[in-house]
């Protein structure tokens, strides 16, 4: 099953907000570890409903590299 709430263009204005100039800035990174978060929790809470093993393991598997996610957002790597 996909979430196509987390992917859908109707989901644009969400991840950029513009300002009063009509500019764009990116999201802050406590909420894009937030809504990181939130996902990787919807993939937790799907573990108990899902129909096999295999299912369960994709959407632990799915959680973890949510939370990475959620990390790295907060703590971005330096080059």
């Amino acid at each position: 099953m996909v979430n196509f709430g987390q992917t859908h263009a109707m989901r644009l204005p969400q991840i950029y907000r513009g300002n009063a100039k009509g500019e764009t800035m990116a999201i802050l990174k406590s909420e894009k570890h937030k809504e990181y978060a939130h996902y990787a929790e919807h993939c937790l809470r799907m573990v108990p409903v899902a129909p096999d093993q295999k299912y369960s393991a994709i959407q632990r598997e799915m959680a973890v590299e949510w939370l990475r996610l959620a990390e790295a957002a907060l703590h971005p790597l330096k080059c």
